[in-house]
């Protein structure tokens, strides 16, 4: 009876996150790159316990064992792209990101087919746990900014600070229970991970919900809020400055001469859209007017012209708007004529 109470709480958390990663890779709307590595995370952290779950009350596969400790490798490569794609607005999984995971993935395989079962079981378990040490120390190095403010600033902190301060202490927290597990016994890793995720689970929500509560006790009033979107919008449409590649927050506010907060709070609050998704979506919009137009133009040099900065952020934006890539938008149109 122990056993089976030990195996159900060790294998709820697991369960779960697997159902919350296919939510985040597969079935939310309007999924950006931080859902997506939002759902990679949770699905290697899945794997990763899930194995060690299993794993304690009976044999598997050899290439389950493989698979959990390539999860485990996987981890640290995930977890700081997804603290980028928090800090940096327009970031996009492109090329360098994705021979970065060739690479790691390349050094599992290898190994898997260099050294036998036992030595990977032991001598490289450890290597795999240390480089994953390293990753989280890195990330820590590189934002320890950022996680000491939100940590010790309390209600001052954006909710996208405490988000990622929350995921990366949690993931912190996981890592170690896997360092015990190896000292003390395998099902306390999936323990404390079950413990761990419904804890995050929790107070991701309350973050959320304190959020949602601000943003309706600080919405602008309409009289502001019409004076501000009307020079707003003669700034999108007249002077069409959404076309400038360097854009940013800051810049638009000085134009528009408020304060930066106000502006922002303006575009969260009353049109329920970042600064990004507000300027791509006119980029978006006169990309289409473009591909349909003008057919002597490279769809590349389509998406600089009306403002964006690389080729894999005006693609990204672009069918994440419209559903389709602008290839595949033109061709339509060039089908239709």
């Amino acid at each position: 009876m122990e056993s089976k109470l030990l195996f159900f709480f060790s294998a709820l958390g697991v369960f779960n996150s697997l159902v919350l990663s296919a939510y985040f890779l597969f079935f939310k709307k309007n999924s950006s790159t931080r859902d997506y590595l939002t759902g990679a995370l949770l699905l290697l952290f899945t794997v990763r316990v899930g194995v060690s779950c299993f794993y304690f009350f009976e044999s598997v596969p050899v290439f389950l064992i493989y698979a959990g400790m390539a999860a485990n490798l996987l981890l640290g490569p995930t977890l700081y792209y997804l603290c980028r794609s928090f800090q940096e607005k327009e970031f996009r999984f492109g090329r360098p990101e994705l021979f970065h995971y060739l690479i790691i993935s390349s050094v599992i395989l290898i190994t898997s087919f260099l050294f036998p079962f036992k030595t990977w079981d032991w001598t490289i378990r450890f290597f795999l746990h240390g480089l994953l040490t390293a990753y989280l120390g890195y990330i820590a190095l590189k934002w320890h900014k950022l996680f000491t403010n939100t940590l010790f600033s309390g209600e001052k902190a954006d909710k996208s600070q405490k988000k990622i301060t929350l995921i990366y202490l949690a993931s912190v927290l996981v890592c170690l229970g896997f360092a015990v597990s190896l000292l003390i016994s395998y099902i306390a890793g999936p323990l404390l991970y079950s413990l761990i995720f419904y804890g995050t689970i929790a107070l991701y929500f309350k973050i959320a919900k304190s959020e949602a509560l601000n943003y309706q006790h600080n919405k602008i009033d309409d009289k502001q809020f019409n004076t501000v979107n009307s020079q707003l919008t003669a700034l999108m449409e007249v002077e069409r400055i959404y076309k400038n590649p360097d854009l940013k927050l800051d810049t638009l506010a000085a134009q528009l001469k408020i304060n930066k907060h106000l502006l922002s709070q303006l575009l969260n609050n009353n049109l329920s859209k970042s600064f990004y998704q507000y300027i791509n979506e006119y980029r978006v919009h006169e990309a289409c007017n473009q591909l349909k137009e003008n057919s002597t133009y490279s769809v590349e040099a389509i998406g600089y012209e009306v403002g964006f900065n690389s080729r894999s952020a005006f693609f990204s934006s672009f069918k994440k708007i419209t559903g389709k890539t602008p290839s595949e938008y033109r061709k339509h149109f060039s089908t239709v004529k």
